[in-house]
């Protein structure tokens, strides 16, 4: 029930997830020597 109820807010707010994602991809990258993950 977690996997499939964390799909549904994936699909469901691109709008916000997208914008994270790549804040924390940008981050992952600053602390491994740019990176990307």
């Amino acid at each position: 029930m977690e996997v499939s109820g964390k799909s549904v807010v994936a699909v469901s707010r691109p709008v916000v997830l997208g914008p994270v994602k790549t804040e924390v991809d940008d981050l992952w990258s600053e602390g491994n020597g740019g990176d990307p993950l």
